[in-house]
């Protein structure tokens, strides 16, 4: 399957600060997402996951840890660059609360949309 074409809703940020996914489902090992926007993000993992499925996790931008995070599976496509891996899709599961939450944090460490 090819990575789909872009059809975020949210602002998507370079990512200048040391972000980490914590993703047991996934990946034992921190994942560092190349793509992250306040409803998702990307990831390669050596195992493709199911579509649909959800995934707890937390997400640490510079200092700060946002714990409790519930994402799904959105998409999953073979890493051309490396076929030994997935890169993946994952949409935020979020109250409007929590990503207003995480919306500002991510502005304030990460800047406006680049």
């Amino acid at each position: 399957m090819d990575i789909p074409a872009d059809k975020r809703r949210h602002v998507r940020y370079h990512i200048p600060v040391p972000v980490m996914i914590i993703a047991p489902t996934l990946y034992d090992l921190r994942l560092i997402p190349e793509d992250l926007s306040a409803s998702g993000f990307q990831v390669v993992v050596p195992v493709p996951p199911a579509l649909g499925v959800d995934v707890p996790c937390s997400i640490s931008v510079h200092d700060r840890e946002f714990k409790g995070i519930q994402a799904k599976t959105v998409w999953v496509a073979k890493n051309e660059l490396d076929p030994s891996t997935w890169i993946i899709g994952l949409e935020f599961i979020l109250s409007e609360e929590n990503f207003q939450k995480l919306e500002a944090h991510l502005r304030e460490f990460l800047g406006e949309e680049n």
